[in-house]
């Protein structure tokens, strides 16, 4: 998954929106299935979705900011489950 993504990746830099919009939605495909297992790849995904934040075409920036609101509603679930069912580990923080 994550020699996949980086490929995806890879193709960020293009100026195309198609492309841009194409990556995005395997983003959220990937999001959606693997469920939490792609925060561990935010570092390399975040810097490319925050660099279409302030393009001039909107469908792109629309969509790079849901993504983004939807991995920042993962993560949180995510943690809140994980620290719900390891209150050993709140406790020693």
């Amino acid at each position: 998954m994550k020699d996949f993504l980086q490929k995806l990746l890879h193709k960020l830099p293009t100026q195309n929106p198609i492309i841009k919009l194409f990556v995005i939605s395997w983003i959220n495909v990937i999001e959606k299935l693997t469920k939490s297992k792609l925060i561990l790849l935010l570092p390399e995904i975040l810097p490319k979705l925050f660099g279409m934040l302030d393009k001039k075409i909107k469908d792109v920036t629309e969509s790079a900011e849901n993504c983004l609101i939807s991995l920042q509603d993962n993560f949180q679930l995510y943690y809140e489950e994980y620290f719900t069912n390891h209150k050993e580990l709140v406790e020693q923080i």
